[in-house]
């Protein structure tokens, strides 16, 4: 099963800066992790403020393993 996100990267960052401190974001492009990593920190940039990511492995039992960015806000 290939989850994907349902917001864009600008509406994600703003519902992080709202609601919490830390999303797993799941890549927008396959593969292009420093091209997603590039753009969200921009998006983040532009919403006014600071993120960390981290790729991170999501393991679901019974099916395969897929990379995952873990966006946190930094203070």
């Amino acid at each position: 099963m290939k989850y994907r996100n349902y917001n864009t990267r600008t509406e994600a960052l703003r519902q992080l800066k709202e609601l919490g401190e830390c999303i797993l974001l799941f890549p927008y492009n396959e593969g292009a992790f420093q091209q997603e990593s590039t753009s969200i920190k921009a998006a983040s940039i532009r919403q006014g403020m600071k993120v960390e990511l981290k790729s991170a492995l999501l393991v679901v039992e019974g099916e395969l393993p897929q990379r995952v960015l873990r966006v946190k806000k930094v203070a």
